[in-house]
């Protein structure tokens, strides 16, 4: 052999075990005793198993590879072998030589001669067409135009001939025959070989292996005849060997008698047997026991228990017999006595104890699905609660036009259909029509439409989301569609519009306009020709603002002409605008204009605020002021001087800022905190005063929200002020009775 290394090997540290990938070991000649190269290691060859295993000497001792390189090669002692066999093939060829030379007209060889194997240009022995010998001798093997010819045991035959041959005595195989047709009137045994025409025997036939394209005939029939010339009734068998033994594999089989048993059987575990007695009933066995029956009565049984019976005085049966503990199903058809379903098919399904009568076919034709009595010709119920209830019509078909329907029909003539049409798209035709007219469809291009009787279509929904309305009023059911109006949704926006330029928008309800939106964008409420972007119109307006579970509020001029705001939760009026175009609350002396954390920056009046001083409203102290009150006054009138607020000179400069002129709201505490008028000021304690002038206010924070947006916020704070008409009229007061003691005290 040659060195040899197609293909890779796997080979594993440690493993004597070779696996080859795309190697042909045995092909090329590799042996016991090659040596193989792997990783640069040198190894022996100890065993080859086929193609793709061998094993070594030593154990592999590289890395283990997957995909390994390698190369075999010969040793001596391969190239002994090799040697001592080329000297015997010199040897064989020398004795043929030899015989040739001596004998031109024979060969003769104590050893077996082995012609080469045939090629698509030379066949391994010719035998030339001639002419039969005169006298030949048992073993002379000749051929003529026509056909093949044998001398054995004194007899001439013609196995094959190019129209057929006949055998008129035995003939014993051991090898193969291959053949169009033969005819044999003897004993026909061993191995044949493949017929593609006609193989006719009239003795035993005891093949033991046929291939053959056309049909094996005893008498002319296009059958294989087994016993066909006998006169009695006797057993006839056709075995099969898959191996060599004693016990045939497989058996065909017709018992003696008029009536004998006829029978399949296979040995072995698992093995089946099928036979058919001489009454009539036929049996399946399966390894051993008997499984199924088929009795003469036209009842099936498996394992011994009824499965069908066709007899009129017993129910129509499918059990399961002794595996109802694990699993099966029972078909029951009750008779006239079962009187809760007589004439009816009930279907049962469960393992053992917990199974169920699942569906149910009544005499009068109801059906009942999940329903053990149902009322109407099909009958779907949901067997546990919460459980989906679904209906499957399903054609399995994919050439195009091909559909499946549900039909529901009080007469041929009104049939409601609702069904389904493969049109070779990924979409088919699903529709649900009247009759022959379709009323809802939907197409292959989600295209969906409602039709009327008439197959007119009325109104379609379109894969991009519009839907479009075809027809006119139907004032009747109060149903209003026309062909300019369009609903659509696009963008995540919701439209609703006519589309034809100049229509308006109308809303309503009890067969009235309540609201409309014209050409110009103009909305109405009540006012259906509206004049301003809004108009509501009614004898009695309000409009209602309320947040969910809190405090609610109306705007509106109510039954009159005056608007107002009212909080309807306490039931009362918080502004009122007369019309007069005066501005007040809603009750008198309620509410404040502004708050301490939200005041007013400038008032803007002709004339100053006027505050009550009726005295019919006063209590009056007519003892004047005391000598610490005109102290404090004096001294506070002392404190006035010019200031600039600290947001003016922020947002405007310092010297943008403008002057104005007053006090120090601390400072006015303190001095009459200091002559002992009021408390002093205290960390932590809320400031209290007894003179109006005076003022200390304290808030919370508030946040306003609007949704999850806080739209406005308020910090947690206090802050002094004073009331500069009360102190004014204050330090007039006290600088007043000041003046007149001087003056008492100059004029003494």
């Amino acid at each position: 052999m040659a060195w040899y290394s197609a293909g890779t090997i796997s080979v594993t540290n440690g493993q004597t075990a070779v696996t080859g990938t795309g190697t042909q070991f045995l092909a090329n000649k590799v042996s016991a005793g090659c040596g193989i190269i792997i990783g640069g290691q040198t190894y022996e060859i100890v065993s080859v198993a086929s193609d793709t295993v061998l094993a070594i000497a030593p154990a592999y001792l590289g890395t283990t590879n997957a995909s390994a390189p390698y190369r075999v090669f010969p040793t001596e002692q391969r190239a002994g072998d090799m040697l001592s066999a080329v000297t015997d093939l010199t040897s064989a060829i020398s004795g043929v030589n030899s015989a040739f030379s001596s004998q031109p007209t024979s060969i003769t060889s104590a050893k077996k001669i082995v012609l080469p194997a045939s090629t698509t240009t030379i066949a391994s022995i010719s035998l030339p067409h001639g002419t039969a010998p005169s006298s030949p001798s048992n073993g002379d093997i000749w051929t003529t135009t026509d056909g093949l010819f044998i001398r054995a045991n004194g007899t001439t035959q013609q196995p094959l001939t190019s129209a057929g041959g006949s055998i008129s005595g035995n003939l014993t195989l051991s090898g193969s025959l291959s053949a169009d047709s033969a005819s044999l009137s003897g004993t026909l045994s061993g191995n044949i070989g493949s017929f593609s025409g006609n193989l006719n025997t009239s003795g035993n036939f005891a093949a033991g292996s046929v291939i053959t394209t056309g049909t094996g005939v005893a008498t002319g029939d296009t059958a294989i005849e087994i016993g066909g010339n006998r006169t009695g009734y006797g057993s006839a068998t056709l075995d099969f060997h898959a191996r060599n033994g004693s016990d045939y594999d497989g058996r065909i089989q017709r018992g003696a008698g008029a009536n004998g048993a006829f029978s399949i059987s296979q040995l072995g575990s698992g093995s089946l047997n099928i036979a058919q007695d001489g009454s009539g009933e036929i049996g399946i066995w399966t390894s051993g026991a008997q499984r199924m029956s088929f009795l003469s009565s036209g009842m099936i049984r498996t394992n011994g228990n009824t499965i069908f019976s066709g007899s009129s005085a017993s129910s129509v049966v499918l059990a399961a017999g002794t595996d109802l503990a694990t699993g099966g199903a029972t078909i029951i058809a009750r008779g006239s006595t079962a009187a809760s379903n007589a004439g009816g098919i009930e279907f049962y399904s469960g393992t053992g104890s917990t199974s169920s009568q699942n569906v149910t076919i009544k005499a009068n034709g109801f059906v009942g699905i999940g329903s053990s009595n149902p009322t109407a010709k099909l009958d779907i119920t949901g067997l546990a609660s919460g459980a989906e209830v679904e209906a499957r019509v399903v054609n399995s078909s994919t050439s195009n036009n091909s559909a499946a329907r549900i039909t529901l029909s009080t007469s041929t003539s009104n049939a409601y259909c609702i069904w389904a049409v493969n049109n070779g798209v990924a979409n088919p035709y699903r529709a649900i029509s009247n009759g022959s007219a379709v009323t809802v469809a939907y197409d292959d291009s989600n295209h969906h439409s409602w039709r009327t009787t008439a197959g007119a279509e009325k109104m379609y929904l379109t894969s991009g989301s519009t839907l479009y309305v075809n027809g006119g009023i139907n004032s009747v059911n109060g149903m209003i569609s026309a062909n300019n109006a369009m609903i659509q949704g696009a963008g995540g926006h919701m439209y609703v519009r006519p589309t034809n330029s100049g229509s308006y928008l109308y809303l309503g309800s009890s067969n009235n306009n309540q609201a409309v939106i014209d050409a110009n964008g103009f909305v109405g409420f009540g006012a259906l020709a509206p004049d301003r972007k809004l108009t509501v119109e009614y004898a009695d307006i309000w409009l209602k603002l309320k947040r969910t579970g809190a405090r609610s509020w109306l705007m509106g001029m109510g039954g009159g002409d005056e608007f107002m705001i009212y909080d309807e939760t306490i039931g009362q009026v918080r502004l009122y605008i007369d019309l007069a175009g005066n501005v007040r609350p809603g009750n008198d002396n309620t509410g404040a204009s502004g708050h301490p954390s939200y005041r007013w920056t400038t008032v803007y009046a002709v004339s100053g605020a006027v505050s009550t001083s009726d005295e019919t409203y006063k209590v009056f102290d007519n003892d004047g002021f005391t000598t610490a009150e005109l102290a404090a006054a004096k001294e506070i009138a002392a404190t006035i001087r010019k200031y600039q607020w600290k947001d003016s000179i922020e947002e405007k400069g310092e010297e943008g800022a403008r002057y104005h002129v007053g006090v120090g709201a601390q400072t006015v505490w303190n001095i009459m905190a200091a002559h002992g008028l009021i408390d002093e000021l205290e960390e932590g304690v809320a400031p209290d005063s007894r003179y109006g002038f005076l003022c200390w206010d304290e808030w919370d924070a508030e946040e306003t929200r609007s949704g999850d947006d806080v739209v406005h916020s308020t910090a947690a704070g206090s802050r002094f002020s004073v009331r500069y008409d009360e102190l004014n009229q204050f330090l007039i007061a006290a600088q007043e009775q000041r003046l007149a003691m001087l003056e008492d005290a100059l004029a003494a």
